[in-house]
């Protein structure tokens, strides 16, 4: 299977007719490539293990993020804030989903004093330490990469 995204007219032919030639674009065909601030949407398309074909898995948005969460997730663009009465724990913090690994985590500090240090890492959560009794913004990342 072939997506063209521009072809010169070497490589472009009728339509819809057998060739014995290399055609991955038919004549006349808008060229994405060539075409300024186009945009080419590909859907409706299922890659398959093997050699036999399966039905189409129709999935809403909510579950395939959900699914691609598995492998990495974040704060988000916000800043994740932790309070300390005392230096010390801070409660377990939690995924959006269940990740398919236990993650590498990277917190990047937002600002204010001292250090946020993150361990007890799970697939569902992680516990995050403040190193002095104040509010501390950071936000972090989880990754669960093959």
């Amino acid at each position: 299977m072939t997506f063209c995204l521009g072809a010169g007219s070497t490589f472009s032919g009728t339509a819809g007719v057998w060739a014995a030639a290399n055609y991955p674009s038919a004549t006349g065909a808008v060229s994405v490539v060539g075409t300024s601030g186009a945009t080419f949407y590909i859907t409706g398309v299922q890659l398959e293990k093997g050699s036999v074909a399966t039905g189409f898995d129709y999935r809403s948005y909510g579950t395939e993020l959900g699914l691609c969460q598995r492998y990495y997730t974040n704060s988000g663009s916000g800043n994740f804030t932790g309070y300390a009465i005392s230096a010390g724990v801070i409660p377990n913090a939690s995924y959006k989903v269940t990740m398919r690994a236990t993650p590498t985590m990277v917190v990047t500090n937002a600002g204010g004093t001292g250090t946020i240090t993150i361990d007890n890492i799970s697939t569902d959560a992680f516990r995050y330490y403040n190193s002095v009794a104040n509010q501390r913004d950071f936000t972090w990342t989880a990754s669960a990469d093959l």
